[in-house]
């Protein structure tokens, strides 16, 4: 998620935790760079993720365990059975193990264990955290390009459990917005949809299911922001420079960015060249940033920085685009703020193209405790298998709980699967029958785990 322009976006968001498929543990007053120094290449927002480190510059940096994030413990393979990746990344946050900046340990074991069963085409991904006080909210995080469908009742009114601990907001975080940008919690979401994407809708889908934690709170967050997009054409033809002759000027602003030229064309020779940039599925050639509008002359002014506009006929579409600028809810921190830096915003991350998604899922236990697990079962389908895929994970999955282990009964097209993680060690027990014969009966440990 996020864009590598060299704005604040960068060093805030897209190179953080919480641009990413992991785990946030949310720490008051946490922040790097407490200078802000750096706001493009470092970043200060406190995103709830892991630390930043520089890169060793000298080899007495490699001896100091600073600069050690943890990683792959363990892997195990069998041809037509399975996958295992077992992996410790509580250094890589600011850890009882490893802190940075000054700070001080926000969690003492971090872990994640994949399981991929290859003949159902099921993955199961199961993540133990302990944070050092049991009042840090701890958060699973999925990305996506189109929004998450669920089939449960959501809300936009309220305030987030626990969000008055965030600084400047002592009256907590408000669920606000609509399902084109917003932040939501969902009640009872059963099975949640993502659709697939590349260059364009595809017919690839993900279905989620979350088992563990229960009870749990799950919010939907990004899109884009209340205005809406706006179009308009061109009533002169552009043979260059800043300004834009348009038939109405009305409903842009100051700091929009507008996209023109459509095309069918993803790049700007065939199969290769320079991508267009692709909003709301729509191909576009160039961008601007507005610097000024004149609604009563019907102009508008792009800042010196544009890109790709090619010569364009009159009545060539402009579109004012509702993503990507700092009232969206694109690319939000851990605090849910678009972090004002250096006059421009973290959700405000430069000319948008849709690769770069622009929701989340959020999955966070109800309860505050020290020790979090989280368990979800994902299956990979596309529309000819996406009715047997929800009725299997739908139906086919009994989980049973206990004080320290969960274990996953799954039944698959042929085969039945009985899978047994641990909530005090990394690793697993995978037993697989099919037809009443035992398949696989092993004990996937993981090297060095903490108990």
């Amino acid at each position: 998620s996020g864009q590598y322009e060299e704005t604040p976006h960068r060093g805030n968001y897209t190179s953080r935790t919480v641009a990413h498929n992991s785990l946030l543990v949310y720490r008051p007053g946490e922040s790097l760079d407490r200078e802000k120094t750096d706001p493009v290449w470092k970043g200060y927002a406190n995103d709830g993720g892991q630390r930043w480190v520089d890169p060793p510059k000298e080899v007495a940096d490699l001896e100091d365990g600073g600069h050690f994030l943890g990683g792959i413990r363990a892997v195990a393979s069998v041809p037509g059975m399975y996958d295992y990746a077992g992996a410790d990344i509580t250094r890589a946050y600011n850890s009882t193990l490893a802190t940075s900046d000054g700070h001080s340990p926000k969690v003492s074991c971090v872990t994640r264990d994949i399981l991929f069963l290859r003949q159902d085409e099921i993955i199961v991904v199961f993540d133990r955290v302990r944070s050092t006080e049991p009042g840090y909210p701890k958060r699973w995080l999925l990305h996506s390009v189109y929004r998450p469908e669920h089939e449960g009742m959501e809300r936009f009114s309220g305030t987030i459990a626990n969000s008055t601990a965030i600084p400047g907001k002592p009256t907590g975080v408000p669920l606000r917005g609509t399902v084109q940008g917003g932040i939501s919690e969902i009640v009872n979401p059963g099975i949640i949809t993502i659709r697939g994407w590349n260059f364009g809708p595809s017919d690839g889908r993900l279905l989620v299911r979350t088992l563990l934690p229960a009870p749990a709170v799950t919010r939907i967050v990004g899109g884009a922001d209340g205005r809406g997009t706006r179009k308009t054409t061109l009533a002169l033809p552009y043979g260059g420079g800043n300004t834009l002759s348009v038939r109405d000027a009305g409903g842009f602003s100051a700091g929009d960015f507008v996209y023109l030229g459509e095309t069918d064309a993803p790049y700007t020779e065939g199969t290769r060249g320079h991508p267009h940039w692709l909003v709301d599925d729509v191909y576009y050639r160039g961008w601007g940033k507005i610097r000024s509008v004149d609604t009563k002359k019907g102009q508008i002014v792009l800042m010196e920085h544009r890109y790709g506009i090619p010569k364009l006929p009159e009545g060539t579409v402009v579109v004012r685009s509702d993503h990507a600028n700092e009232n969206s809810f694109e690319f939000l921190d851990a605090e849910y703020n678009q972090w004002q830096m250096e006059g421009e915003a973290v959700a405000e991350a430069g000319p948008y193209t849709m690769q770069h998604g622009n929701w989340r899922i959020e999955v966070e236990p109800a309860d505050l405790s020290k020790d979090t697990v989280f368990l979800h079962v994902l299956i990979p389908c596309d529309s000819g298998t996406l009715a047997e895929s929800g009725r299997l994970l739908r139906h086919g999955i009994r989980m049973t709980e206990h004080s320290d282990s969960a274990t996953l009964e799954l039944a698959g097209r042929k085969r039945r699967y009985s899978l047994t993680f641990y909530k005090n060690g990394s690793g697993a027990r995978v037993t697989i029958t099919e037809s009443g014969k035992k398949l696989a009966d092993h004990v996937l440990p993981v090297r060095g785990s903490r108990r």
